[in-house]
């Protein structure tokens, strides 16, 4: 699909079902407008009896009235996303849902700079493929969600990932702001393999719930890297069911929620590094995490979580900030990215 505009319909503005019983589905989605639909912008239902790959590129998916884009796969291999430049904005549920279930191993990527990403990670884009597909860069989710029915539920961008091997998530440069629910939502399970959730320097504000990820995986781990995440009515929440859950946070500014800054629950899990600033491993931490409503680090689960030389918004921090066993010894006595 590239460069159609296909707006105002009474159901779906694209309607894509693709089946390939014995081989690879490839679904390359460029320039697309779909805006003003009755229902989703982009209604994709795709099952691949070898891989799955599908790339969405400098596509606005706007106004619509059920998702921006409803994205159902179902491989027998691998399941390959890439979102790169796309914009969603204010469509009645979520701005972009993709919900997978992969018998090999699930990687999405959202963030500029995919052409360099496609070919050596995916290995399926023939020469000159990343000129016809646009540029791509940053993409933007903001203000989805608003029917009314069960508000808390949408996001602006929401993934839920079934795999039987490991599952791969990076999310960079992206804005998801002023969404009913979620900002971004990562609801993932691995049966034998482990999670990884990356967060780069991302904005998140003016939600519900900023970030949240919940994962079930033998080891699941969390990077959250130069992230802003504030003023929703709680920051980001990172919650594991499994063996194993690492967690790191530096340079992150989670600031001014209504609730809670930072809720991490390891009740379901046997061990953990929590580590948002850890002298002893030679992390530096640099968060500020400062001026919620709650309270500013919560820890819910046994052990101990560091968040040393932070950046609390007071100098000492106050024991009312922080919820559980959490070592935030030393502090920052200024903000480290104000």
């Amino acid at each position: 699909v590239k460069d159609v505009s296909l707006s105002s319909n009474d159901g779906a503005g694209l309607l894509a079902n693709v089946s390939a019983d014995a081989g690879d589905a490839t679904i390359l989605i460029s320039g697309l407008l779909a805006a003003g639909n009755e229902q989703a912008g982009a209604l994709i239902d795709a099952d691949a009896g070898s891989n799955l790959y599908l790339v969405m590129i400098d596509t606005e998916l706007t106004d619509n009235g059920l998702q921006g884009a409803r994205i159902f796969s179902d491989a027998d291999g691998d399941a390959f996303f890439v979102l790169s430049g796309v914009t969603a904005t204010g469509n009645a549920r979520h701005g972009v849902w993709i919900d997978a279930d992969a018998s090999g191993e699930i990687i999405g990527y959202v963030g500029a700079g995919f052409a360099d990403l496609i070919a050596p990670e995916l290995g399926f884009v023939p020469a000159g493929l990343a000129n016809w597909l646009g540029e791509g860069g940053a993409s933007t989710f903001i203000q989805n969600g608003l029917d009314v029915d069960n508000p808390g539920n949408r996001a602006g961008l929401r993934m839920d990932l079934l795999a039987e091997s490991d599952i791969l998530v990076t999310v960079t440069g992206a804005v998801m702001n002023a969404n009913t629910g979620r900002g971004f939502h990562a609801n993932a399970e691995s049966d034998s393999g482990n999670i990884t959730v990356n967060l780069f320097d991302n904005m998140a504000s003016g939600n519900q719930l900023g970030v949240l990820v919940d994962t079930f995986a033998a080891v699941s781990a969390v990077n959250a890297v130069g992230n802003v995440i504030a003023s929703n009515t709680n920051g980001m929440w990172i919650v594991a069911v499994g063996e194993r859950l690492d967690v790191f946070g530096a340079g992150n500014r989670i600031i001014n929620n209504d609730n809670h800054g930072v809720t991490v629950n390891v009740n379901g899990v046997t061990s953990h590094d929590i580590n948002f600033g850890n002298d002893a491993a030679g992390t530096a931490g640099h968060n500020a995490i400062f001026g919620n409503g709650g309270r500013d680090f919560r820890f819910l689960g046994g052990g101990t979580a560091f968040a040393q030389n932070n950046w609390w918004g007071i100098d000492p921090p106050a024991a009312p900030q922080f919820m559980g066993s959490v070592n935030f010894t030393p502090w920052l006595t200024t903000d480290p990215n104000p």
